[in-house]
């Protein structure tokens, strides 16, 4: 929930207050932080946020080791290439002409990720920009042979599953989505819905 919802009027305000500051307490050991709870919440909620992690998640795979990068480099792998880029852009393009199964399934799945890559550039929006697709398509370049393609890959893998933990960082509305963000969290976390061996009820009344 948004903590900025909960109404200081409300006959609740003392008691969610309460808990959240005694569950803050107990899970971080610091109280709870309002100011932050709510920047989070609406950090998280925010489009471009969504959107970015969803394509950080679709490249990268949960674990940061899978997802479309890795299904590139497998299908890059599955394609007889000479270690000559210059050649292998001209046998790869007449191969594709040619009928090559194996050459348009590699060409439609670095197309898909290499818009991917550009959107997450973009900033997480629907749309790219020509210069921005062109980078991204730059990095997987039909002529590259296997070993290059996996560089690229794999260092891509590494370096968006990076900006993927600093994207959430110690946000739990994000975490719980997401998974955890590669660092610890701090207090001030988001008001949670139960959970953690916490009791609720137990949460004394006051008045704010």
């Amino acid at each position: 929930m948004d903590p900025s919802q909960v109404s200081p009027r409300s006959q609740n305000y003392g008691m969610i207050l309460n808990a959240a500051n005694q569950y803050s307490q107990q899970t971080y050991g610091k109280p709870f932080d309002f100011a932050k709870a709510a920047g989070d919440f609406k950090y998280a909620n925010n489009p471009s946020t969504k959107n970015t992690l969803n394509y950080l998640n679709s490249l990268t795979g949960p674990d940061g080791k899978s997802g479309n990068l890795q299904e590139v480099i497998n299908l890059s792998n599955d394609i007889g290439r000479t270690p000559f880029p210059a050649l292998n852009d001209i046998a790869a393009w007449t191969r594709l002409e040619a009928g090559s199964t194996k050459i348009a399934q590699f060409h439609a799945a670095v197309t898909e990720v290499a818009d991917q890559v550009a959107k997450i550039m973009q900033g997480g929006g629907t749309g790219t920009s020509d210069a921005k697709m062109r980078q991204a398509m730059d990095l997987f370049q039909t002529g590259f042979n296997k070993d290059q393609i996996k560089g690229v890959a794999s260092t891509l893998q590494t370096l968006l599953q990076n900006r993927k933990s600093n994207m959430i960082g110690n946000n739990t509305y994000l975490q719980r989505q997401y998974g955890q963000g590669g660092s610890t969290p701090s207090g001030g976390a988001g008001l949670q819905q139960g959970g953690g061996g916490f009791n609720w009820n137990s949460a004394p009344v006051v008045k704010p």
